[in-house]
């Protein structure tokens, strides 16, 4: 930048407004300066939130993975104790000899019955021969028929086929007794000695447990390699059964309910399948969500402080654009009050006569009229009723003069006392204007009701047809003066349009000679003073005096 720029910038030489043309560009960048950087520091925080919340998303699917995975070890934990549960009811020679060979029912109901297997708990069992026909229920206390126990053979056909499977494994020959058998238990670790499974399962469309186990005699001589009888248990996933899963997997408020048929799945649910892949209930659970929660806690500092800055800035915007608005009225307010008459609320002297020159500089081809007009004997009604009849007067005509003729490019204006003018709508000849001069005296030429009088009212109107008439200002309202002054000459409630061609064109040409007569004594008289006193004069052609502007100091001596 040149020295002699950067000097001139610094005295305050800053375009025509100066220091406060500095100021306010300043300001202004200062303004944008801020705007651009908490637009880029909230864009930044939100690129960061959505960051951070995508992590805890990731972050919480895994902790989600890992509570599903503690609740089916829960649910698999619950089977292994099923299996210890029934295993005593099972296990030995004489359970297998009164289920396989005698079919005792007293015993099979003692040992099976709903007095072992309660209905209220929401479990039951079902003794199965090898040949698939079921030999009792604990519901009924008795054999059911295939019909009955159908839902449950349906839901347990692939477990007790694998325990007959693993059983028909373990039996083997004796290699020390040929003809005898000798059953060797697989190598599971598992909670009991003996043959069984266990798996989820749907019984009439509820979630159930379901555990088979190998009814199996213990001494060699009555094992047989062939399929043996089998219990199934039966327990819903229901009340205090899921509650105490839900403690063993350290999960809150868990769930376990069918699979939804038709309809969206539970969107916070997870599915529970056998295990053959399909499914057989849904999870739903209060997720831990330690992420998120720790990213709520770290944000919402920071989202309160940002709502709070939000709100003064916005509080802070309505302030500014009410004192706005305050001052824009204000300003409003003063202007019209230095445009328009106080008492009447029409246009004052100084806006009519600078509409009217705007008017004058952008005439077109449309022409307007000017009408001056005088109320007469205005004075007289001050006289003889008071000001507050007068000024009822003066109201009551600029009333009538805006409703009459204020629309459009009108301007009715009171030029003060019992003076009124108004800027016409465009009229194309003085014909035109004589019409509305003629039309307008007689709607203000009514008589105005005051405290019960009526004051008999009529104006004198004058105008001039623009910018035919003059093409200045005060030639315009000069002619329109001359009109109104032959209007009031010709009677009350007249009204004149200015003639060119007639004694008004004479008379307007004496009234501008006197007014440059006026001008140049004006400039003598000044011319005078800066003599010292002298005595100017204005002299005719034949060298005659004849006029003597300055006092006579002699005289006064």
């Amino acid at each position: 930048m040149p020295k002699a720029r950067l000097m001139h910038a610094v005295r305050g030489g800053c375009g025509r407004d100066g220091p406060a043309g500095l100021a306010k560009l300043t300001a202004s960048r200062m303004r944008w300066l801020l705007a651009i950087l908490a637009a880029g520091l909230l864009a930044a925080f939100a690129v960061g939130c959505v960051s951070a919340w995508r992590s805890a998303v990731a972050a919480d699917a895994l902790t989600d993975g890992r509570e599903l995975t503690a609740i089916k070890r829960a649910i698999g934990l619950a089977g292994e104790v099923a299996a210890a549960e029934v295993f005593p009811l099972v296990n030995g020679d004489e359970q297998a000899q009164k289920v396989a060979v005698g079919r005792d029912l007293p015993w099979l109901r003692s040992v099976f019955g709903s007095a072992v297997f309660p209905p209220d708990t929401g479990e039951h069992a079902i003794v199965l021969a090898p040949d698939g026909k079921p030999l009792f229920h604990s519901g009924t206390n008795a054999p059911p028929t295939v019909e009955e126990a159908a839902p449950v053979l349906d839901a347990a056909a692939p477990l007790v086929e694998r325990v007959r499977r693993v059983y028909r494994n373990s039996v083997q020959p004796d290699p020390a007794e040929p003809g005898r058998f000798m059953l060797q238990l697989p190598q599971s670790g598992a909670m009991v000695r003996a043959i069984y499974d266990h798996d989820l399962g749907v019984v009439s469309g509820m979630p159930v447990l379901l555990t088979v186990v190998a009814i199996q005699p213990v001494s060699p001589p009555l094992l047989r390699q062939e399929d043996p009888t089998v219990l199934i248990d039966v327990r819903e996933l229901v009340g205090n059964r899921v509650a105490d899963l839900g403690r063993t997997a350290q999960v809150d408020d868990l769930r376990i309910v069918p699979v939804p048929r038709g309809i969206p799945p539970n969107p916070d649910g997870r599915v529970l399948t056998d295990a053959a892949g399909q499914p057989a209930a849904v999870a739903i659970w209060t997720r831990a969500a330690p992420a998120k929660r720790a990213l709520a806690s770290a944000v919402a500092p920071v989202v309160a402080l940002l709502m709070l800055a939000a709100i003064g800035g916005l509080a802070g915007a309505i302030a500014r654009r009410e004192i706005a608005g305050r001052l824009g009225l204000q300003e409003e307010a003063v202007l019209r009050a230095a445009r328009h008459d106080g008492a009447t609320g029409l246009a004052n002297r100084l806006w009519f006569r600078s509409r009217l020159e705007a008017n004058l500089m952008g005439a077109t081809a449309k022409p307007f009229g000017v009408v001056l007009i005088d109320i007469d004997e205005l004075r007289l009604v001050n006289d003889t009723l008071g000001q507050r009849a007068g000024d009822a007067v003066a109201i009551t005509i600029a009333m009538r003069l805006r409703e009459a003729f204020g629309g459009g490019s009108a301007l009715p204006a009171r030029l003060g006392g019992d003076e009124f003018a108004l800027i016409t709508t465009p009229a194309a000849t003085r014909a035109e204007l004589a019409g509305l001069l003629a039309t307008l005296v007689a709607a203000l030429g009514k008589p105005v009701s005051f405290e019960g009088q009526s004051i008999p009212v009529t104006v004198a109107a004058g105008a001039a047809w623009c910018p035919a008439d003059g093409a200045s200002t005060d030639q315009i309202l000069r002619h329109a003066d001359i009109a109104l002054m032959r209007a009031r000459k010709d009677g009350r409630g007249k009204g004149v349009v200015f003639d060119p061609v007639s004694a008004d064109a004479a008379l307007a040409r004496a009234l501008a000679a006197a007014d440059t007569s006026l001008a140049a004594l004006r400039k003598v008289a000044a011319a005078g003073k800066k003599d010292g006193g002298s005595r100017p004069k204005v002299e005719d052609g034949d060298d005659q005096e004849i006029l003597d502007l300055t006092p006579n100091k002699g005289a006064a001596a």
